[in-house]
């Protein structure tokens, strides 16, 4: 100790630097339980589901088949991701057509539902598990999630749908689709049906007027 400093003063100091240290590992703890408090939600929320019973969407999914018969397939894709600035994108709202037959809020995915099929009538084309872009987007179900969860007869990634197309429309006498919803795969399903020669055959529909009449209560 400094012989200039008496000991009334180095004990002032001392007991007021200890204090100082206990309020900022308080503050520090305070700090550490919000923030584990956000993120608990955050996750909470990235997983809440408010249609746990997928059952509901079966049954719409069947009607549906019913209606457009055994000799027609249905495209049904995601609504398009649109960037608000730099990275980050706005909210996202899934297609109403997309939810309304599977109950998928994903973007970057399409539901093929083909009632002639004798094993496969329903198909997910989802986006593969990606653990650091989950981090930041959100959780992805995958294709495990899409068949367990969403109740999809198989499903594969999103990077196969355009490779896959040709089989996958094989047969039908028309093709529905729901036109709009994202310009960039409309364009590939509509170029697919352009280069097989238009058959005539092949009536190329826009489904959303006839979901439009089923939606309506």
């Amino acid at each position: 100790m400094n012989a200039n400093v008496s000991l009334p003063d180095f004990l002032f100091f001392t007991l007021h630097a200890k204090k100082h240290s206990r309020r900022d590992i308080r503050l520090k703890n305070i700090l550490l339980v919000n923030l584990a408090l956000v993120f608990t939600c955050s996750v909470l929320y990235a997983q809440y589901d408010p249609y746990p019973d997928k059952s509901i969407f079966a049954e719409k999914r069947q009607e549906f088949m019913t209606k457009i018969g055994d000799e027609a397939v249905a495209v049904i894709v995601a609504h398009d991701e649109y960037t608000r600035n730099d990275d980050v994108d706005h909210d996202y709202r899934q297609d109403s057509d997309m939810f309304y037959l599977t109950g998928f809020e994903e973007p970057r995915s399409i539901a093929v539902i083909r009632p002639g099929d004798e094993k496969h009538k329903f198909i997910l084309f989802v986006r593969k598990r990606d653990k650091l872009r989950e981090t930041w987007d959100g959780r992805r179900f995958g294709t495990k999630g899409a068949m367990e969860i969403f109740g999809a007869d198989t499903a594969y990634v999103i990077d196969d749908f355009e490779k896959m197309l040709r089989e996958l429309v094989r047969g039908a006498k028309t093709i529905y689709h729901n036109f709009g919803a994202d310009k960039e795969l409309s364009e590939t399903i509509t170029g697919r049906f352009a280069a097989s020669g238009g058959r005539a055959d092949v009536e190329l529909k826009n489904v959303r007027f006839l979901l439009g009449e089923m939606r309506k209560i």
